[in-house]
């Protein structure tokens, strides 16, 4: 059989799948899975990714009201390869995402997820699909920071119960001890946290170099990103970001079909291409 060109389809509104479930479904009471997957008249299985549509620019609602982004761009990309496959696109509550995963109510989990020990455990995950490392953040014209021994009795500002609270928490805990970082708190957004140190009122913060990118040029200053070494980085915790799925055997097939497309797209540059794109022309292909 010769297949058509695919077309990638925006779901908007959970009225739409609904009525998508009573025509593919008629019949049957419990519509989850099979809804989700229903075989199309030409063979192909469509496939529902859930989105929380942020942060930007991984993943966000453009001007037009379209779904798009980094995330979304490499899954469109990954798409046009499986021509088993029509992905759909939901944007939902992220507090839904995973849920949505264990309910089989969407196969593919995207809003630039890293591995912790407790989504490994629970969940399948692709290959990464994008990579940078943790760094340290000082004001233009500060001395740079270049290792995490060099932060012992520096002064910070962070948001309670975020990862990054966590792994300065865990850094006086385990390295720093005798000499910890003041690590002080705040109910403000990532605007007050950079104004801190624009003020001198911080003396580093911890950061990612695409979020120091996307928030630096949004508020229009110039601090300096040091990348930490990867042993350093890692210390933080995995910064790569992959794609989630049931551990089922469905989501496991498409993690083995998913895992060789992102690879294809890694391999002739199709990635770095997307990267630069959106980061600016930043590259965050995974290193090969």
């Amino acid at each position: 059989m010769i297949r058509g060109k695919k077309k990638t389809i925006i779901v908007a509104g959970i009225s739409v799948l609904a009525l998508a479930a009573s025509t593919l479904l008629s019949g049957c009471g419990n519509a989850s899975a099979a809804t989700a997957q229903a075989a199309q008249s030409d063979g192909t299985k469509t496939i529902i990714v859930a989105t929380g549509g942020s942060p930007k620019p991984h993943t966000y609602v453009n001007e037009k009201g379209e779904l798009t982004g980094y995330d979304i761009a490499v899954l469109k990309a990954v798409d046009k390869r499986l021509p088993q496959y029509q992905f759909e696109y939901r944007k939902v509550s992220f507090d839904g995402l995973l849920t949505g995963l264990d309910s089989d109510r969407y196969q593919i989990a995207a809003n630039s997820y890293s591995i912790t020990p407790e989504r490994a455990e629970k969940y399948e995950y692709s290959v990464p699909y994008f990579h940078e490392n943790y760094g340290i953040v000082t004001k233009e014209g500060n001395a740079p920071i270049k290792h995490l021994k060099d932060l012992s009795g520096k002064t910070t500002l962070t948001s309670p119960g975020t990862a990054i609270a966590a792994q300065l928490e865990s850094l006086n805990k385990d390295q720093l001890k005798d000499n910890p970082i003041k690590i002080n708190y705040t109910q403000g957004d990532i605007t007050v946290i950079y104004k801190s140190l624009e003020e001198g009122q911080s003396d580093f913060l911890f950061g990612s170099q695409s979020n120091y990118h996307t928030f630096t040029k949004a508020l229009d200053i110039n601090p300096t990103f040091t990348a930490l070494p990867d042993d350093e980085s890692a210390l933080l915790g995995n910064s790569d970001n992959v794609f989630l799925y049931s551990k089922t055997d469905e989501g496991k097939a498409l993690k083995k079909t998913i895992d060789k497309a992102i690879e294809q797209l890694n391999g002739d540059g199709t990635l770095t291409k997307v990267s630069k794109q959106f980061f600016d022309g930043l590259d965050f292909a995974p290193k090969q």
